[in-house]
């Protein structure tokens, strides 16, 4: 996940600067939603590699339900059940129903995948209940 740094590295403090702006501008685009909001980005090995995550939602929400241990997001690690799924790749994922969103990240072909997430304060170790 990204975070911000203080570094003396211009190159670097040019990169974490720009991540900041966009972190930032997702907290504008997100306000509403209440949690913490974190950038994943995933590397697949391969590029049939799956995911490995079902989603349960409404049309306004979708959660993370399961993940299975042999997907990408398993082995990552940093995506936890509960997680609420925003977008992925610059695809607006918030406010899809499920089949849609589905349809939209079996799509996904690139073997990097930025995903934004928000955790509930509820959801931070992975587990609880997931209300869609």
């Amino acid at each position: 996940m990204y975070s911000l740094c203080d570094f003396s590295n211009d190159t670097v403090s040019s990169k974490y600067h720009y991540v900041g702006v966009i972190i930032e501008k997702l907290r504008r685009k997100y306000r509403s939603l209440k949690g913490e909001l974190h950038i994943v980005e995933l590397k697949r090995t391969t590029r049939g590699e799956k995911l490995g995550m079902d989603l349960i939602g409404d049309n306004s929400n979708l959660y993370v339900s399961n993940i299975n241990n042999e997907g990408v997001v398993a082995q990552d690690g940093r995506i936890k059940i509960g997680d609420q799924i925003l977008e992925v790749n610059g695809e607006i994922l918030h406010s899809q129903p499920v089949p849609n969103a589905s349809n939209i990240l079996a799509s996904i072909n690139t073997n990097t995948i930025k995903v934004v997430i928000v955790r509930s304060v509820m959801y931070k170790n992975g587990a609880g209940v997931v209300r869609g």
